[in-house]
This record gives C-alpha cells, structure tokens and sequence, in this order.
C-alpha cells in the first residue's frame, strides 16, 4: 500500500524537486547530503546510536557527530561493543518499537535509552510528518503491549506512523546530546562524584 500523508511533502515530490534543481543549478541544493562515508570511529565512545535508518547515521556522520561527542554510530546491534551504553533512533512505528524491543532483548542489561520521537508528540505535532499504511500485524501490536501507552499503540496500530528521517538535523544531534546528559545524569560514578563536590563550581 502506497503510504499517505496527512501533511508534510510527499517524499516522491522532494526527489523530483531535487532532480530539477540539478538540472538547472548543475548541482545539488546547498547543504543536501545523500550518503555520508563514515570517518574512523572513536577510539574510546562513551555511548553508541544506533539506529536501522542509514539516512539518519548519514545525518549525524556529515555533521561530524561522532568526533564532537564521542559516539559511535551503528546499523545494527552487532556493531555495538560489548558494555557501551545505546541510543536508539528508529521510526515512529510499530516496526520502530519492535526493533527497540528486540534490542532491549538482546542486550539484557545494559543501559539503552529511546531517543525516538513518541507517538503522542507526532500525533499532536503540526509539523510532523503523518503516514499512513495499512495496519499492522495482530501479533506485532500485542508484541508491544506493556512497551506503550494504550494512547500510543492505539494510534500505531491504526497504520500511522512518522518517519525518524524527517527529522531535523539539529534535532537527531539534540537527541543525541540529551542521551548523553541523561546518561551522565544517572552513571553511579558520577552521581558519587556530585554528592561530594566535585562537580560543583567553586565559590567566590
């Protein structure tokens, strides 16, 4: 089924408009970055974002995400290290929020944050993107039972859906600071540290 959408420009529209502004410029729009070549990953990341959307590790690899904070970027869950904490960034989807949940699964115990967008937040957004396709799976909607919000999974399971790619570029490197602040924030280590001092500023 062809996805619609509620609002928003139809993926198919930008492509062609893309294709005239070559056509006419020589070139591609200024800033336009179909496919980033990853550079060296950090020596020694401090968190990984992982997510199945290429267009969004692409996004955060052009804006050299990963040497400015740290990270490292990944496709799928066996390119993770073994302990590295993980972002994930997927789709606002029921196949987003399964993805999410399989990894969970396959990491049991570490420390995996949803930097994702949430169904609510899209469903209420003006600017956000709004598909839809034809419902999902029985079996994949009482797989995320428990994962959401009766709300949330009531709207995934009617076939809408948001893609994670129509996301800003500053607001994927946002999402991705944040986790590191939350991180950060909850480290036993570094909750310690604050008890004591040593991250206070020093008085005048």
């Amino acid at each position: 089924m062809t996805p619609k959408a509620s609002d928003g420009l139809p993926l198919s529209t930008f492509d062609e408009m893309v294709r005239k502004w070559g056509r006419i410029h020589g070139g591609k729009p200024p800033g336009l970055v179909r496919r980033a070549a990853p550079g060296p990953p950090p020596a020694a990341p401090v968190l990984a974002v992982l997510s199945p959307d290429a267009s969004v590790l692409s996004c955060l690899a052009a804006n050299n995400v990963p040497q400015q904070l740290n990270v490292l970027l990944a496709a799928r869950v066996e390119e993770v290290p073994a302990g590295l904490p993980v972002l994930l960034l997927h789709d606002v989807s029921v196949a987003g929020y399964l993805f999410a949940a399989r990894v969970r699964a396959m990491l049991p115990g570490r420390r995996v944050l949803d930097a994702s967008p949430r169904p609510v937040a899209v469903k209420t957004s003006r600017g956000a993107p709004k598909l839809l396709e034809a419902p999902p799976p029985q079996q994949d909607r009482d797989a995320l039972r428990g994962h959401l919000s009766d709300a949330d999974l009531g709207w995934l399971a009617q076939g809408w859906w948001s893609p994670i790619a129509a996301l800003r570029p500053a607001s994927l490197i946002t999402r991705v600071r944040t986790g590191l602040a939350r991180l950060r924030t909850t480290d036993p280590d570094t909750r310690a540290a604050a008890t004591v001092g040593f991250l206070t500023w020093p008085a005048s």
